[in-house]
This record gives structure tokens, C-alpha cells and sequence, in this order.
């Protein structure tokens, strides 16, 4: 699937119940029961939070008959529609890097009928920093004069990358990351997982439920060995050459999806370094399983030369996220020539 615009398929559930989320929850069930509910929202936050799912459920709502605050009974007409396809709910995604121009020209017509059987007619548009500018100018207009019974409901995890034009006619809801302990017993209720592999996977997560119930736990753990191994091959202090960096670069020759993986779980495990280094406390290690390592390494580097790394780290993840980036393989060669780099004197 390249792009849909099409019928959603919700299947009942509730909003209140997101993981992590109550407070989301509260505020839209107070602009839902308010009757204040704002032309276009920006659910924003990391990928994972639940923000797609929060855009579904909210939307049920909206539409349902009788609902409880953000909660949809899931028993109406309208909510039974909702698990097959609400004819009054579009959505708008795209596995492709960006969404297409036509398919937002296409949005604003679709916008301007009259809703078939509800009250509104809601557009979702998944990952919204995915419109490029021409692409955002063609929905502005909707924006700044939107049909009577016109809602747009927008998700990112990057709004760095809306207009400002855009973000300032969205009400904007904020998505936190998940606390690890809540991650946990998630996996320990939906999975069956055991508590110890339940921690670190959560730790892993970085605040993201959906990223923790969709992971393999044996491939994450597997891609968190590769990510540290990595580290430990790029140390200034140790045979790290031009040659090994472009060397370790291919092997990390891949997609972006998969790229952008192992770059987070580095990040983690760079972050329990610096925990280590700045404050020798291991109570609060995402990779508590390798204290050890992780003690040898902050002892070794020290908090500036793990701090380089992670601002260098976090240099080319951004890079790899934006929409215009170079490939993936130069920006793992970029990335672990700069982990090679040995500090100025």
C-alpha cells in the first residue's frame, strides 16, 4: 500500500484505557463532553505512544450515540460501523516517504461533503511531518477555513517538520513517553513474559508501548548486542581507523527503518554510560544486564567523551529522519567515522 484514503476500521475499545495516556484522555474527554471540540488537532509525541490509536479511538467518539467522556460505548450503530469502516472517517497514510499532493487535494473535496450519517466528517492524517511543503500549503487553506462539520485530526512524532502556518491553526495535545514500570506490566499482561525480559524490553522501548508489544524480544535484545558491539568496535581509545568505521558502516547497510532501530538502541545504551559515569547509580539502568560493561566503559571514557558521542549520535538520527536525508549508508558512515574521531587536544 503506497497511500490510502479511505472508510477507517476501529475496533471497539476505550480511550480511557490507553496505556500511559490518562492525561490525554481527561483533556479530550473535556473538549468531548464540552461540546469545544477544535476544528484540527495535533496529537503529537514519540513514535509508539499511542497517538494513531488515540486519533482512531477519539474519533469512535465523536461519532458515537451515547459516549462517556472520550469513551465510546462500542454498542451503537455508528460505533459497530466504526470496526468495519465509518463512511464519515478518513484516513490518510502512507507507507512511502511522503504523502502525496494529490491525495491532500483529494482530502479537501472529500472534506467539504456532508457527513453521511454523523454529526462531523474527520479526516486523520498518520505521520503529518510525511506532507512536504507543497503538500501542507495545499491543506492550509482547509485549515484556516475549515467546513462547518469539518475535523482534521493530525499525528507526528516530529512536528519540527509542520509549517508554522500549520501548527499554529491545530490545537495541539501532547503525547508523553509511557513509564517503564507501566511498559512492563503491559508486556507481562498481553505477552506472558516473564518479569526480568519484560524490564528490559521496556527499558528499551524509550517510553513507547507500541514499538514494546510489536518487538520480538529475542530480535531486540539480538539488535541491542549488535548496537553495543558497534560502540565498542568505534572507541577512540582502542583500534578505531578510518577503514574499521566505514567497514562497521556497511555492515550497517540497510533501511532507515532498520537503521534507525540499532541508532536508537545505541542511544540507550550511551545513556546508561553517561547514568553511570555522572552518577554511579545502576538502579535505573535500562541495560541492567550488562552493569558491568557498562561500568568499564564509563570508568574508560568519561562523561565528556560519552557525551561527544551521544551529541554526534543524536546529529545523524536527526539527519536520517528528515524527509530530505541522504541515504542510509552515508549517514552511517558519517556517524561512525565521527565515533572514531579522536578528541581535539
Amino acid at each position: 500500500m503506497s497511500e490510502e484514503l479511505s472508510p477507517t476500521a476501529v475496533s471497539p475499545a476505550r480511550l480511557s484505557l490507553l496505556a500511559g495516556q490518562g492525561a490525554v484522555a481527561q483533556r479530550l474527554s473535556t473538549l468531548l463532553s464540552g461540546d469545544r471540540l477544535h476544528h484540527a488537532l495535533l496529537f503529537e509525541g514519540p513514535d509508539g505512544v499511542g497517538k494513531y490509536t488515540a486519533a482512531r479511538l477519539f474519533a469512535q467518539a465523536m461519532l458515537c450515540q451515547s459516549p462517556s467522556g472520550a469513551d465510546a460505548c462500542g454498542r451503537c450503530p455508528s460505533c459497530v460501523k466504526m470496526a468495519t469502516g465509518h463512511p464519515d472517517v478518513l484516513i490518510m497514510e502512507t507507507e512511502e516517504k511522503l504523502h502525496k499532493v494529490d491525495t491532500v487535494r483529494e482530502v479537501n473535496q472529500a472534506l467539504h461533503l456532508r457527513p453521511t450519517e454523523g454529526r462531523f466528517r474527520i479526516l486523520i492524517i498518520r505521520d503529518a511531518e510525511k506532507m512536504n511543503m507543497n503538500a501542507q500549503n495545499a491543506l492550509l487553506k482547509t485549515l484556516e477555513e475549515p467546513p462547518g462539520a469539518a475535523h482534521i485530526i493530525l499525528t507526528t512524532a516530529r512536528p519540527r517538520l509542520l509549517l508554522p502556518t500549520v501548527l499554529s491553526r491545530c490545537l495541539k495535545v501532547a503525547f508523553l513517553p509511557v513509564p517503564r514500570a507501566e511498559i512492563a506490566a503491559l508486556l507481562s499482561e498481553r505477552l506472558g513474559l516473564a518479569p526480568e525480559p519484560a524490564q528490559v524490553l521496556a527499558a528499551l522501548a524509550g517510553g513507547a508501548p507500541g514499538r514494546a508489544l510489536a518487538a520480538d524480544p529475542e530480535a531486540i535484545l539480538a539488535l541491542r548486542d549488535r548496537a553495543v558491539a558497534l560502540d565498542g568496535a568505534l572507541d577512540p581509545g582502542g583500534p578505531g581507523t578510518v577503514r574499521a568505521a566505514l567497514a562497521a558502516a556497511e555492515s550497517m547497510n540497510e533501511s532507515p527503518e532498520s537503521l534507525r532501530e540499532t541508532l536508537d538502541l545505541l542511544g540507550v545504551w550511551l545513556r546508561d554510560q553517561l547514568l553511570v559515569a555522572t552518577t554511579g547509580d545502576h538502579s535505573d539502568l535500562a541495560n541492567a544486564d550488562k552493569r558491568e560493561e557498562l561500568q568499564r566503559l564509563a570508568s574508560a571514557r568519561g562523561t565528556y567523551e560519552i557525551l561527544r558521542r551521544a551529541r554526534a549520535l543524536e546529529h545523524w538520527q536527526r539527519e536520517l529522519l528528515s524527509p530530505y536525508n541522504r541515504n542510509p549508508l552515508m549517514i552511517a558512515e558519517q556517524l561512525c567515522l565521527a565515533l572514531v574521531a579522536r578528541r581535539a587536544s
